[in-house]
C-alpha cells in the first residue's frame, strides 16, 4: 500500500522488532461526497496492507490520525481534553 499511495499517508519503520504504522486516514467529508468513497477505499487498501505486513511483523503497532468522529461535538471534546474512543465504530471502518 506504501508504493500505490500517491497522497503519502502511511509511514512505516520497524525498531527493535516492532513495526510502527503511522497513518494518516483521508477526510471522508459527508456520505455523499466522493471523498467518502475513497476514504472507504483507502480503508479497505489498508486492512489488506496490515493483514499482510501482520505476517512478516507479528509485533505492529498502528496510530496516527484516523479521521473518524461521528460528531463535531466528540472532536470539540478532544481539543478540551475529554477522551473518547469509539472503537465499535473504528472495528467496523478498518
Amino acid at each position: 500500500m506504501p508504493d500505490s499511495d500517491e497522497q503519502r499517508r502511511i509511514l512505516a519503520v520497524t525498531v527493535q522488532g516492532i513495526r510502527v504504522v503511522n497513518i494518516y486516514v483521508p477526510n471522508g467529508e459527508s456520505v455523499e461526497s466522493a471523498k467518502y468513497q475513497y476514504k472507504l477505499n483507502w480503508l479497505a487498501n489498508l486492512k489488506n496492507y496490515l493483514k499482510k505486513s501482520l505476517v512478516q511483523y507479528p509485533k505492529l503497532v498502528l496510530l496516527g490520525d484516523f479521521n473518524i468522529a461521528p460528531k463535531i461535538k466528540t472532536s470539540m471534546s478532544l481539543i478540551y481534553g475529554e477522551i473518547k474512543f469509539y472503537s465499535a465504530r473504528l472495528k467496523k471502518l478498518l
